[in-house]
Protein backbone atom coordinates (compact mmCIF):
# COMPACT_ATOMS: atom_id res chain seq x y z
CA UNK A 1 0.00 0.00 0.00
CA UNK A 2 1.05 3.40 -0.85
CA UNK A 3 -0.16 5.43 2.58
CA UNK A 4 1.01 2.77 4.84
CA UNK A 5 2.39 4.83 7.50
CA UNK A 6 -0.51 7.52 7.31
CA UNK A 7 -3.16 4.53 7.23
CA UNK A 8 -1.39 3.56 10.19
CA UNK A 9 -1.75 6.54 11.79
CA UNK A 10 -5.79 6.73 11.46
CA UNK A 11 -5.98 2.93 12.38
CA UNK A 12 -4.47 3.25 15.74
CA UNK A 13 -7.39 5.77 16.57
CA UNK A 14 -10.04 3.55 15.69
CA UNK A 15 -12.14 0.97 18.07
CA UNK A 16 -9.85 -2.25 18.58
CA UNK A 17 -12.23 -4.51 16.22
CA UNK A 18 -12.83 -1.73 13.32
CA UNK A 19 -8.71 -1.65 13.49
CA UNK A 20 -8.59 -5.22 12.99
CA UNK A 21 -11.29 -5.28 10.29
CA UNK A 22 -9.20 -2.56 8.41
CA UNK A 23 -6.20 -3.79 8.42
CA UNK A 24 -8.12 -7.30 7.31
CA UNK A 25 -9.75 -5.16 4.46
CA UNK A 26 -5.97 -3.56 3.35
CA UNK A 27 -5.03 -7.09 2.97
CA UNK A 28 -7.40 -8.36 0.86
CA UNK A 29 -6.98 -5.25 -1.58
CA UNK A 30 -3.45 -6.06 -1.58
CA UNK A 31 -3.89 -9.36 -3.18
CA UNK A 32 -5.74 -8.23 -5.95
CA UNK A 33 -3.78 -4.86 -6.28
CA UNK A 34 -6.25 -2.35 -4.94
CA UNK A 35 -4.89 0.15 -3.18
CA UNK A 36 -6.66 3.26 -0.59
CA UNK A 37 -5.75 5.94 1.52
CA UNK A 38 -7.69 6.35 4.56
CA UNK A 39 -8.85 9.97 4.88
CA UNK A 40 -10.76 10.02 8.35
CA UNK A 41 -11.07 7.53 11.20
CA UNK A 42 -11.98 8.65 14.63
CA UNK A 43 -13.19 11.72 15.19
CA UNK A 44 -14.06 13.97 18.88
CA UNK A 45 -17.69 15.32 18.82
CA UNK A 46 -16.59 18.77 18.29
CA UNK A 47 -14.52 18.04 15.31
CA UNK A 48 -17.89 16.73 13.94
CA UNK A 49 -19.74 19.74 14.86
CA UNK A 50 -17.26 21.67 12.56
CA UNK A 51 -17.93 19.79 10.01
CA UNK A 52 -21.52 20.04 10.42
CA UNK A 53 -21.36 23.86 10.53
CA UNK A 54 -19.49 23.64 7.02
CA UNK A 55 -22.71 24.68 4.34
CA UNK A 56 -24.42 25.88 6.93
CA UNK A 57 -23.06 28.64 10.02
CA UNK A 58 -20.10 28.44 7.91
CA UNK A 59 -19.27 28.96 3.72
CA UNK A 60 -18.74 25.74 1.82
CA UNK A 61 -20.64 23.08 0.56
CA UNK A 62 -22.41 20.64 3.01
CA UNK A 63 -20.30 17.79 4.06
CA UNK A 64 -22.21 16.00 6.71
CA UNK A 65 -25.74 15.51 8.08
CA UNK A 66 -24.51 14.59 11.54
CA UNK A 67 -24.24 16.85 14.43
CA UNK A 68 -20.97 15.54 16.83
CA UNK A 69 -22.41 12.49 19.14
CA UNK A 70 -24.38 10.93 15.98
CA UNK A 71 -22.02 9.91 13.50
CA UNK A 72 -20.41 6.56 13.90
CA UNK A 73 -16.97 7.88 13.22
CA UNK A 74 -17.27 9.25 17.04
CA UNK A 75 -17.36 5.76 18.07
CA UNK A 76 -14.14 4.58 15.92
CA UNK A 77 -16.27 2.40 14.00
CA UNK A 78 -15.94 4.05 10.40
CA UNK A 79 -13.62 5.15 8.14
CA UNK A 80 -14.12 7.10 4.75
CA UNK A 81 -11.53 6.33 1.88
CA UNK A 82 -10.32 7.42 -1.59
CA UNK A 83 -8.93 4.77 -4.22
CA UNK A 84 -5.27 4.92 -4.92
CA UNK A 85 -4.39 4.61 -8.84
CA UNK A 86 -0.57 4.18 -9.92
CA UNK A 87 -0.14 5.93 -12.91
CA UNK A 88 3.28 5.50 -15.19
CA UNK A 89 4.64 8.68 -16.47
CA UNK A 90 4.74 9.33 -19.83
CA UNK A 91 7.92 8.33 -21.91
CA UNK A 92 8.03 5.70 -18.78
CA UNK A 93 5.26 2.87 -20.00
CA UNK A 94 7.65 0.15 -20.14
CA UNK A 95 9.08 0.81 -16.50
CA UNK A 96 6.35 0.34 -13.81
CA UNK A 97 8.85 -0.13 -11.39
CA UNK A 98 10.61 3.34 -11.88
CA UNK A 99 10.45 6.18 -9.85
CA UNK A 100 8.22 7.88 -12.23
CA UNK A 101 5.14 5.62 -10.89
CA UNK A 102 3.09 8.07 -9.76
CA UNK A 103 0.20 7.51 -6.90
CA UNK A 104 -2.84 9.34 -7.64
CA UNK A 105 -6.15 9.75 -5.65
CA UNK A 106 -8.97 9.13 -7.49
CA UNK A 107 -11.65 11.21 -6.19
CA UNK A 108 -14.14 10.27 -9.00
CA UNK A 109 -12.97 7.04 -9.48
CA UNK A 110 -16.67 5.30 -9.13
CA UNK A 111 -15.38 1.83 -10.16
CA UNK A 112 -12.65 2.09 -7.80
CA UNK A 113 -14.43 3.04 -4.60
CA UNK A 114 -17.01 -0.12 -5.94
CA UNK A 115 -14.67 -2.47 -6.12
CA UNK A 116 -12.80 -1.16 -2.87
CA UNK A 117 -16.26 -1.51 -1.14
CA UNK A 118 -17.58 -4.76 -2.28
CA UNK A 119 -14.34 -6.40 -0.77
CA UNK A 120 -15.49 -4.39 2.34
CA UNK A 121 -18.81 -5.32 2.38
CA UNK A 122 -17.56 -8.78 1.82
CA UNK A 123 -15.59 -9.02 4.78
CA UNK A 124 -18.52 -8.02 6.85
CA UNK A 125 -18.01 -3.98 6.59
CA UNK A 126 -21.29 -2.03 5.79
CA UNK A 127 -21.50 0.57 2.94
CA UNK A 128 -25.05 2.38 3.32
CA UNK A 129 -24.83 5.78 1.39
CA UNK A 130 -22.89 4.98 -1.78
CA UNK A 131 -24.85 7.55 -3.90
CA UNK A 132 -23.67 10.62 -1.38
CA UNK A 133 -20.85 9.60 0.92
CA UNK A 134 -19.45 6.71 -1.50
CA UNK A 135 -16.02 6.29 0.76
CA UNK A 136 -17.84 5.58 4.05
CA UNK A 137 -17.44 2.02 5.28
CA UNK A 138 -18.76 1.00 9.03
CA UNK A 139 -17.92 -2.20 10.72
CA UNK A 140 -21.03 -2.29 13.85
CA UNK A 141 -21.58 -6.35 14.04
CA UNK A 142 -24.88 -4.92 13.57
CA UNK A 143 -24.97 -2.42 16.58
CA UNK A 144 -27.16 0.67 16.64
CA UNK A 145 -26.09 4.26 16.97
CA UNK A 146 -27.95 3.73 20.54
CA UNK A 147 -25.64 1.11 21.11
CA UNK A 148 -22.46 2.86 20.47
CA UNK A 149 -23.91 5.59 22.81
CA UNK A 150 -24.42 3.43 25.79
CA UNK A 151 -20.92 2.16 25.40
CA UNK A 152 -21.32 -1.51 23.20
CA UNK A 153 -18.62 -1.71 20.87
CA UNK A 154 -18.00 -4.78 18.10
CA UNK A 155 -16.57 -7.95 19.54
CA UNK A 156 -12.72 -8.02 18.68
CA UNK A 157 -12.11 -11.59 18.76
CA UNK A 158 -14.95 -12.06 16.09
CA UNK A 159 -12.93 -9.63 14.16
CA UNK A 160 -9.78 -11.76 14.66
CA UNK A 161 -11.53 -14.68 13.61
CA UNK A 162 -12.93 -13.56 10.56
CA UNK A 163 -9.89 -11.96 9.46
CA UNK A 164 -8.26 -15.92 9.99
CA UNK A 165 -10.83 -18.04 8.17
CA UNK A 166 -10.78 -15.74 5.30
CA UNK A 167 -6.85 -16.09 5.15
CA UNK A 168 -6.95 -19.72 5.62
CA UNK A 169 -9.99 -20.57 3.04
CA UNK A 170 -7.27 -18.76 0.44
CA UNK A 171 -4.43 -20.54 1.23
CA UNK A 172 -5.99 -24.02 0.90
CA UNK A 173 -7.49 -23.02 -2.34
CA UNK A 174 -3.69 -21.97 -3.26
CA UNK A 175 -2.64 -25.29 -1.84
CA UNK A 176 -5.11 -26.99 -3.84
CA UNK A 177 -4.09 -24.85 -6.98
CA UNK A 178 0.00 -25.55 -6.23
CA UNK A 179 -1.37 -29.43 -5.34
CA UNK A 180 -2.79 -29.89 -9.11
CA UNK A 181 -1.40 -31.89 -11.32
CA UNK A 182 -2.00 -29.34 -14.72
CA UNK A 183 -0.12 -26.56 -13.26
CA UNK A 184 2.91 -25.67 -15.31
CA UNK A 185 6.31 -24.76 -13.64
CA UNK A 186 5.78 -21.54 -13.73
CA UNK A 187 2.53 -20.86 -12.07
CA UNK A 188 3.86 -23.49 -9.22
CA UNK A 189 6.54 -20.49 -8.43
CA UNK A 190 3.60 -18.15 -8.78
CA UNK A 191 1.37 -20.11 -6.21
CA UNK A 192 4.31 -20.85 -3.62
CA UNK A 193 5.12 -17.37 -3.11
CA UNK A 194 1.81 -16.68 -2.69
CA UNK A 195 1.36 -20.01 -0.13
CA UNK A 196 4.21 -18.42 1.73
CA UNK A 197 2.46 -14.99 1.97
CA UNK A 198 -0.71 -15.79 3.31
CA UNK A 199 1.24 -18.21 5.67
CA UNK A 200 2.58 -15.02 6.93
CA UNK A 201 0.27 -12.76 7.57
CA UNK A 202 -1.87 -15.68 9.31
CA UNK A 203 1.03 -15.95 11.50
CA UNK A 204 1.15 -12.03 11.93
CA UNK A 205 -2.41 -12.24 13.23
CA UNK A 206 -2.35 -12.23 17.26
Amino acid sequence: MTYDERNNGVIALLDPATQIKTRHLIDRCELVGLDFLIVSGFRFKNQQDALWEIGRIRPGNIVTYVRGGDSKHNYGVAIDFVPVVHRIAMGHLDDAKSSNVRAVLEWAATSEFRKIAAIAVDIGFEYLFPEWDKGHLEYTQGLSLSDLKDGKRPDERKAIREWKKDLTDQLEIAVRAYESPVVTARRKQSLLNFIKMLERKIVRIK
